[in-house]
Formats: C-alpha cells, sequence, structure tokens
C-alpha cells in the first residue's frame, strides 16, 4: 500500500470510528435521558418529544449507515463513495431536528427553570457514569456537530484519492450533496427562525400601514430577515432599533429603554415598538457613513450610518464601528440581490423585426375597479397572440370602488409592457390621480364615480398589423405584497387599422375589463403605418 492509499484509508477509518461514537453517543441520550423522563411521569410526554424530538429517528438513520459502510469495507472493497451518496438523501431526519433544535433548547432551559421534579429527574440521569458528567444540553447539539462535519470527512478521503481510482467519481458526488444537503438543514433553520422572529414583529410592533411580516413580498417571493440591532439617533439619542428585510428598512422605537445594544427577541408584554417614520423600500434606500463635519464634537464619525430615501435623511449611532460597517455591508448586500432578482424577472429584449408603424398610446383614466384596497396602477403591454395568459386569483374580500370608495389615497406607478414578435418593449405610465379628491359634489343627484386619470403618452413599433395585439393590465399596486390583478382588455392591431380606416385622427376607446366583475380603461389609440398595408 503506497502512501497516498495509507492516508485514505486512514480517513475511511476516521469516518467510521467517529461514526461509531457517535452513534455510541446518541444512544446514550436515549437509554440514559429519554427514556428515564418518560418513564418519570415529571412532564408531560409532548414536553419530552419536543426536548428530543426524533432522536431514534435519527439514531436508526446513522445504524443503517454505518452497517453499509462496516460491510462493504469487510468485504475487501475500499470503494465507499456510493454508500455515502446513498444514505445523503435518507437523512432527512436532520432537517426535522435541527430545525426544532432551538425549540427543544428553550423548552428544556424552561423546565428546568420552573419544574423541581424535572430537574431532579435530569440531575439523576447526568450522574449516570455513561454521560461522563456531560449536561443533556451538550448532547442535543450533537446531531447539528455532526451533520457540518461531513462534508471535512469526505473531503479529507476524496483528497487523498487518486483520480485514476474507481471511487473518485463518487467521493466528487458524495461532497457536494454532503455540501448541498447541510445548506437544506441550514436554510430550513433559518426559514425557522425568520417565522418565529416575524411572528414577534408582527405581534410586538404597532404599525400605522398594513402588513403581514411573514408573507410574499411585492416582486422578491417570501420576505427574510436579514440584519436587525439596537441603534440610537445622532442628535436626540433616542433609542431605535433597525430591521434590515430583503425589502425595506424598519426603524422602531420602544416604548421604555432596552438597557442593552444586544437585542434580542424577547416576548416581553411591558414593551412594545412603535414605528418611527415610514419604512424605506429597499429599491429607494440609500445608506452612508456620516462625515465629521456632520456631526457634533465628541461623537464618532465612524459609528454614524446616515440612511435615507426620496423624502428623509436620518442620522443613527451604532453601538460600535464594527457594527457600522456591517449594517452598511448588509445594506449593499441586500441592494444587489435586490436588482439581481429585478432584472431575472425584466423581460430580454430581442432585435425586433423590420417595422412598419406604430402605434401612440393615450392612457387616459379608468374606473368602476373592483379592489380590496385604495391604492391602483394601470399598465399597457403589446403582445403576440400566441400569448399564454397565467391565471391570476382576486381576493375573496373585495370592495366595488365606485360604491363608495374613500377619496383620499396615493396612487402608485404602473408598469407598461409590448410584446412583438419575441421582442419586448416596455414603458411606464406617470402616477395616477384620483378625480373624485376635486372636490365636486353629487351630479343630478347621484355621487360621482370615482375615477382614475393618468393622460400617459407611450409610443409602440409594430411590425405586423395581424399578429399583433394591444393588452391593457389594471393592478392594485402594493409595496410590502404581491400586485393584486385588477383586470384585463385585449385590442388586435388589425381591429384598431380597420376601425381607423373610417375615423379622421386617433380613436378613443372604452376598454372594458375582464377576469373580474368589474372596470373600464379609457384610451387614445392613434396607429400610424409607414408603408401601405
Amino acid at each position: 500500500m503506497g502512501p497516498l492509499d495509507k492516508k485514505r484509508q486512514d480517513c475511511i477509518n476516521e469516518l467510521i470510528q467517529t461514526e461509531k461514537a457517535y452513534i455510541y453517543d446518541m444512544n446514550i441520550v436515549h437509554e440514559v435521558f429519554e427514556l428515564p423522563l418518560l418513564d418519570s411521569h415529571v412532564v408531560e410526554r409532548s414536553d419530552v418529544e419536543g426536548i428530543f424530538v426524533n432522536w431514534r429517528e435519527i439514531i436508526q438513520c446513522n445504524k443503517n449507515f454505518l452497517a453499509d459502510l462496516l460491510e462493504r469495507t469487510n468485504s475487501g472493497s475500499d470503494v465507499i463513495g456510493d454508500i455515502i451518496c446513498l444514505h445523503l438523501p435518507k437523512m432527512t431526519a436532520y432537517i426535522t431536528f435541527c430545525s426544532k433544535q432551538l425549540d427543544s433548547a428553550t423548552l428544556l432551559q424552561k423546565l428546568t427553570e420552573t419544574s423541581a421534579a424535572f430537574r431532579d429527574v435530569v440531575r439523576k440521569c447526568q450522574n449516570n457514569v455513561k454521560t461522563k458528567g456531560m449536561p443533556l444540553s451538550s448532547f442535543l447539539i450533537k446531531p447539528m456537530q455532526r451533520i457540518t462535519k461531513y462534508p471535512l470527512l469526505i473531503s479529507k478521503i476524496s483528497e487523498n484519492t487518486a483520480d485514476n481510482h474507481p471511487d473518485a467519481p463518487f467521493l466528487k458526488t458524495a461532497l457536494e450533496e454532503a455540501e448541498d444537503f447541510l445548506k437544506q438543514v441550514n436554510e430550513k433553520i433559518r426559514s425557522k427562525e425568520n417565522h418565529e422572529r416575524f411572528d414577534w414583529m408582527q405581534k410586538y410592533i404597532q404599525t400605522d400601514f398594513s402588513i403581514d411580516f411573514d408573507s410574499c413580498t411585492n416582486k422578491l417571493g417570501p420576505r427574510k430577515l436579514l440584519h436587525f440591532g439596537y441603534l440610537t439617533k445622532v442628535k436626540s439619542g433616542k433609542e431605535l432599533l433597525g430591521f434590515l428585510l430583503n425589502d425595506f428598512l424598519l426603524l422602531v422605537q420602544p416604548s421604555k429603554s432596552i438597557a442593552s445594544t444586544q437585542f434580542t427577541f424577547q416576548r416581553n408584554n411591558n414593551v412594545t415598538y412603535k414605528v418611527y417614520k415610514q419604512p424605506i423600500l429597499i429599491q429607494e434606500l440609500k445608506a452612508s457613513k456620516g462625515s465629521a463635519d456632520n456631526v457634533e464634537y465628541g461623537t464618532d464619525s465612524n459609528r454614524v450610518l446616515r440612511v435615507q430615501d426620496k423624502k428623509q435623511i436620518i442620522s443613527l449611532l451604532a453601538p460600535s464601528v464594527n457594527e457600522c460597517n456591517l449594517w452598511l455591508k448588509r445594506i449593499e448586500e441586500t441592494q444587489e440581490s435586490y436588482e439581481k432578482a429585478i432584472a431575472l424577472i425584466k423581460p430580454v429584449l430581442h432585435p425586433r423585426n423590420q417595422t412598419c408603424g406604430r402605434l401612440l398610446v393615450l392612457v387616459q383614466k379608468g374606473k368602476r375597479f373592483i379592489c380590496s384596497g385604495k391604492i391602483l396602477i394601470h399598465s399597457v403591454c403589446m403582445k403576440e397572440r400566441k400569448f399564454i395568459v397565467k391565471p391570476l386569483l382576486l381576493p375573496l374580500a373585495i370592495e366595488i370602488l365606485f360604491r363608495g370608495r374613500k377619496a383620499n389615497f396615493t396612487p402608485k406607478i404602473s408598469t407598461a409592457k409590448f410584446t412583438l414578435d419575441n421582442s419586448k418593449q416596455e414603458q411606464q405610465t406617470d402616477i395616477g390621480k384620483d378625480n373624485s379628491s376635486n372636490g365636486n359634489g353629487p351630479q343630478n343627484g347621484f355621487p360621482q364615480i370615482p375615477t382614475l386619470v393618468w393622460n400617459c403618452s407611450m409610443q409602440f413599433h409594430v411590425s405586423s398589423i395581424k399578429s399583433d395585439v394591444l393588452t391593457v393590465i389594471v393592478y392594485e399596486m402594493c409595496p410590502f405584497k404581491p400586485d393584486m390583478f385588477l383586470g384585463r382588455a385585449d385590442v388586435k392591431l388589425e381591429e384598431i387599422y380597420r376601425e381607423s380606416q373610417n375615423t379622421n385622427g386617433p380613436l378613443i376607446k372604452k376598454l372594458v375589463l375582464h377576469q373580474v366583475e368589474s372596470g373600464e380603461v379609457a384610451v387614445k389609440l392613434d396607429l400610424q403605418l409607414f408603408t401601405s398595408y
């Protein structure tokens, strides 16, 4: 056996021996702690199961893995990569356990603090010679420790395996699977932690706007909490907490002094948190370090974090220079992720075919929309007939705007798309205005129908009268959740051409929206052809 083969065998032995030791420790926990606690009845069975989760399932999983490793090595073969590849996908029990590990530790601490009988049983278990004096809490982290070691152990075997060895390709795949599996475990842990923290935010943060923290963002998928921490206003010294999410930055003010710069999500009903200023959307957020010229004497400018959007500038003092730098880094990473995500959902622009004309569109106004809120946007697009419309869901609770909608609201910006022969032209309307807030009273005894007015011009290139279609789509635009579909209408370019032959000047059309109960949009269309049709 050459030096490389000897090192390889040593690494394989390390995998097997550490697997044996791990299973031995896992069995100790089951026999010395779990079973006695179940038999003692000092706490509910559900509490014991909450501490140990699926411990026995993990033991069986690793016993099967070890048995196959020993069977292979005892047969005289030193190819084990395929065994690892076979068993890693079966270790889903680790995902379940690790995602509940924090709950397990919290429950263990709670029972230890509140139940003397529980403490006595655990103390007797810990005095068992097999535990070597280790507390139960130390044993409970072993599954996570073990799963994090697999990539390292496999990597060491792979590094000492010759490229022409039959095990080499198996080990390469095994290492990739081990790393991917560890990522799954960590992602599950982060997701669980994310849900718990959003649950805390929903309960303790008082907002003057409607938001479900643990929900989907407008365009980025599920909302994620990326960073948080203690901050103070530079001038006033007011205590704040900052929460950086993947779609906005939120600052909140506690009702009482936190008395610590290390914030934890403690469930304390004596303290509530009120939103300080409005959330800053990540696409509008600008962050920088404060300069020495802009801070008072004695304040370390390296700790000053300046955040701003279009309306406000806020100077904040971080607990340390490192924490300030970390805020800047996390904000920059979040903005980069946002830009990448938006770039992925933007249509790819392809070269257009030869243009035969242009379509001038004036988006005038719309009314009779059905929606769940007060904010409306309007989008226009041209597309091919082959375009497949995906099913769009409407909310169960709806409000018919023209029957009595509040006049005061903030219209948002809409998008405009044009798809033609696999090419896409996108435009965006101006901000819509609600004409019901102009002070006009009822006309002829009837209340005025609220109308959104855009008066926004746009131009699209046309290459085929026969195949191009103008599509109008209306959405309720929501900054903190996906936009709400409010209807669509399609107009064939061939129809526009035919009607324009009998009209001098642009066409004015009222487009009735479909796939919804109500809604209409008025547009002015001017089709101009460069050559005879």
